[in-house]
């Protein structure tokens, strides 16, 4: 019995933490579209992410704001450099990634990277650009059931 009450202690204490997160997340803004927020399914080829990360960032030298086209490749690069220390693949639960500018200052650059592995599976592989992260998939996992 005494099994059972420490995991739910720990999935009780999972699920304050990524609370924590998510709502942080939801706080942060970013200018035009340079915040990504990238899911990766559990068990996922890490090497599969990082090539359409790298195809992503290709695409992105498109963008006609040069700031915004500076923040996103950035960012990019900072998640497919991060995505190197994981190995082949990724972890059971999955894992979320949220990276970009979040400085206030128009004329300051901030770019932060969060790795968030989520205490249910995650079963969706989501790549998104936008002023805001995506956390519905998140936040889903918060709702009671």
């Amino acid at each position: 019995m005494a099994v059972k009450k420490d995991e739910n202690a720990d999935r009780t204490k999972a699920l304050y933490l990524l609370k924590k997160q998510v709502h942080h997340l939801k706080n942060l803004k970013g200018s035009g579209t340079a915040l990504i927020s990238v899911y990766i399914a559990g068990g996922a080829a890490m090497h599969e992410t990082s090539n359409k990360l790298k195809e992503e960032a290709g695409q992105a030298s498109n963008i006609k704001s040069k700031g915004t086209r500076k923040n996103v490749t950035d960012a990019l690069e900072r998640i497919v450099h991060h995505l190197k220390s994981y190995g082949h693949s990724a972890p059971e639960s999955g894992m979320a990634i949220f990276c970009g500018n979040v400085s206030d200052n128009p004329a300051k650059t901030d770019i932060e990277l969060f790795a968030i592995f989520p205490p249910q599976p995650l079963a969706v592989q989501i790549y998104r650009c936008d002023s805001r992260f995506f956390l519905e998939p998140l936040e889903a996992m918060l709702d009671v059931k």
